[in-house]
């Protein structure tokens, strides 16, 4: 098999295993998610100067409590889920980040990440999974200490822990970035 050929066919199944990954957790898993992620966005407050009021100000939040992302020699990619919500912290939806990439590239690392969403367009847009660009990412609550609040880019401001592992990336392509709405309520019964 030719090389070409071996990495055409890593990126299909690689890319067709992160599709498969549903954008909400599990039901069962849902309340120590949401625990994870209450706790992330508590660590992003205390560590970062300014999110707190940024994200008063804004019109939703997106909060990865973790996303792991990985290379190999000849393929790579991220996938984790987060809890979407207004800035008074009520829930109004699920997100994913998922990607996938061919070329060289070695490691496995987990982080966390937090995008704010300045305005109900931007917000829009996101639940019509239209956000695109890159937006460059303000690397917090690492061997460093804290930083201060990121401008926004296209409406967007994302932040993210130092992680571990050999991996980095200083940008997020926002277009990796799903909505997925909360379960609508079964009718009740007649």
């Amino acid at each position: 098999m030719s090389l070409i050929r071996l990495l055409s066919v890593t990126a299909i199944a690689l890319l067709a295993t992160l599709s498969s990954c549903s954008t909400a957790p599990k039901a069962a898993n849902r309340a120590e998610f949401m625990r994870a992620a209450d706790a992330t966005k508590l660590e992003f407050l205390s560590e970062v100067n300014g999110l707190e009021e940024q994200i008063a100000a804004s019109a939703g939040v997106i909060v990865f409590p973790g996303i792991g992302e990985w290379g190999s020699i000849f393929a790579g990619g991220r996938f984790g889920r987060a809890v979407f919500a207004r800035p008074d912290g009520e829930q109004i939806g699920w997100a994913s980040i998922q990607s996938g990439s061919v070329g060289l590239g070695a490691g496995v690392r987990r982080f966390q990440m937090l995008v704010v969403l300045r305005d109900e367009a931007t917000v829009e847009r996101f639940m019509e999974n239209r956000l695109a660009g890159d937006a460059g990412v303000a690397a917090v609550v690492g061997d460093t200490g804290g930083s201060t609040a990121t401008a926004f880019r296209d409406g967007v401001a994302v932040y993210q822990t130092a992680g571990s592992g050999l991996l980095a990336a200083a940008r997020v392509n926002l277009s990796w970035i799903k909505y997925e709405p909360l379960e609508m309520p079964a009718p009740e019964a007649l």
